[in-house]
């Protein structure tokens, strides 16, 4: 199907608009509740400062009881996003997604320090062991979407 040609491009003017409202809308959003606290979700926020293997320490603990059980995992879906709050998820989403980018790029940094002549056998490790959280990171990214999505039907449905 081809979309008609815009007249005197009003309604291409008027979408762009509004996707931009939109964007910035969730934007505001996010940034409110970073500076109010996130008490909602238990992902810390970004610190470039931190050391790598002060951060893959962290998230390893942090992570644990993801593998632990249905319960658990729920548990922590749960206090992340409670149902029916679309900010709550907006946030967790982004501080998701900002925390799986963070990890690649200090991926790429140790591969670099690893495959570097004389190798630092501290950077494969942390580079094995943070391997696994990027993996979790993902898994909770798109459990927390299903999650979401399920709940917001719930909510449609009373």
């Amino acid at each position: 199907m081809r979309k008609a040609p815009f007249q005197n491009s009003q309604q291409w003017k008027i979408e762009r608009e509004h996707s931009r409202m939109k964007s910035h809308y969730k934007q505001k959003i996010i940034q409110m509740r970073i500076e109010g606290g996130h008490g909602l979700t238990w992902l810390p926020h970004l610190d470039p400062k931190m050391s790598d293997s002060d951060l893959s320490i962290a998230f390893y603990w942090l992570l644990r009881p993801w593998d632990d059980s249905p319960a658990a995992r729920l548990g922590l879906l749960t206090r992340a996003c409670p149902p029916g709050d679309k900010d709550a998820y907006l946030l967790h989403r982004f501080l998701l997604k900002g925390w799986i980018k963070e990890f690649e790029h200090r991926q790429r940094r140790l591969k670099a320090r690893w495959s570097a002549p004389g190798g630092d056998p501290d950077a494969r490790s942390l580079c094995l062991r943070n391997r696994t959280i990027i993996t979790r990171l993902i898994s909770i990214l798109r459990a927390s979407r299903r999650y979401a999505g399920q709940m917001a039907d719930l909510a449609h449905t009373l």
